[in-house]
């Protein structure tokens, strides 16, 4: 007869551990997991990673509070009240395809994304492309990422400004991530980059959303707009991956269930992990499709990029370029 534990039993023992243990396990098994060429993990002889950061609960002490911090609102009164628990953020670099976690960093709520992202360029190599959304765009990110000979494909905001310096003839366009100011005193130069726009359309044509994308990939027959605009979606996987730190209960299969009994600590990152040979849920199908039945890429001028309160309509794709 095998004796259950009960659930403080289960806390205490994990208390006694530590995050050590975990923080080793982690590292062990963490990387990727896809054999080279397999469906939605490769695109062209890439592999495909996806850069991402959420914020974890962690346990309601002191402690945590003073190390990590959390979210906070304040009364009509101006008083600050701090929320119901402190919350670490974490940045992670995950498999498409698989789902499967490659790296990851935590740090305060109060510390930023792409802070921490740093952390993770040096998980990126030659032969990978990484998918990113806009909170990571900035000079500094993408030229340490890019300097490790991996391609980038990132989202970036309507608040970068993309000069049109070459239009190619699929209609997207050459153009510069200008270097901060601060930094051309030390002779920073601008980042050559490939810009490709589309918007959404659901089945009624209305446009329900539109995307800025910046690459290294330069050549627009070694690498098609239409097959990144594609690929881009598949950025979305890592937030399930992440999703399933944030919900012990959702996906465990494949993955070593050791979740930390207090409450998702962070130490206990290294106990979702998912284990090298054990496929996603999604391995060997295509990923979730871009939002709207009707969804297509479209070409967009490349002086018109859309703004802060701008509609998608106020767009203008140019036809007649070839091979679209």
């Amino acid at each position: 007869m095998v004796k259950v534990p009960s659930e403080e039993a289960l806390s205490n023992a994990r208390a006694r551990l530590g995050a050590e243990p975990l923080r080793l396990l982690f590292e062990k098994v963490a990387g990727f997991v896809a054999p080279a060429g397999a469906p939605d993990a490769w695109w062209r002889g890439l592999r495909l990673v996806s850069l991402d950061g959420t914020t974890l609960d962690v346990q309601d002490e002191q402690a945590n509070w003073e190390r990590f911090g959390g979210p906070s609102t304040r009364t009509a009164e101006g008083k600050r009240l701090r929320g119901a628990f402190p919350q670490v953020r974490l940045v992670a670099l995950a498999e498409c395809g698989t789902r499967a976690l490659v790296a990851a960093v935590h740090g305060a709520f109060s510390t930023g994304e792409k802070t921490l992202a740093r952390e993770l360029t040096g998980k990126l190599g030659e032969g990978m492309l990484c998918l990113a959304d806009r909170n990571f765009a900035c000079w500094e990110l993408r030229h340490a990422a890019a300097a490790t000979g991996a391609q980038l494909l990132w989202r970036i905001g309507a608040s970068f400004t993309l000069p049109a310096d070459e239009i190619l003839p699929d209609g997207t366009y050459l153009s510069r991530l200008k270097a901060p100011r601060r930094l051309r005193k030390d002779g920073a130069a601008d980042i050559t980059v490939r810009v490709i726009e589309y918007r959404l359309e659901d089945e009624h044509g209305e446009v329900t959303e539109t995307f800025t994308l910046i690459t290294t990939l330069l050549d627009p027959v070694a690498a098609p707009a239409r097959e990144l605009a594609e690929l881009y979606k598949a950025r979305w996987e890592i937030e399930t991956a992440l999703g399933s730190l944030e919900d012990p209960d959702e996906g465990l299969r494949g993955r070593a269930a050791v979740q930390d009994p207090r409450r998702r600590h962070p130490g206990g990152l290294g106990a979702t992990v998912r284990l090298p040979g054990c496929p996603g849920p999604d391995r060997g199908r295509g990923g979730p499709g871009l939002p709207g039945p009707a969804a297509d890429l479209l070409r967009q001028r490349p002086r018109r990029r859309a703004r802060p309160g701008r509609t998608a309509g106020s767009f203008s794709p140019l036809t007649g370029w070839p091979g679209w």
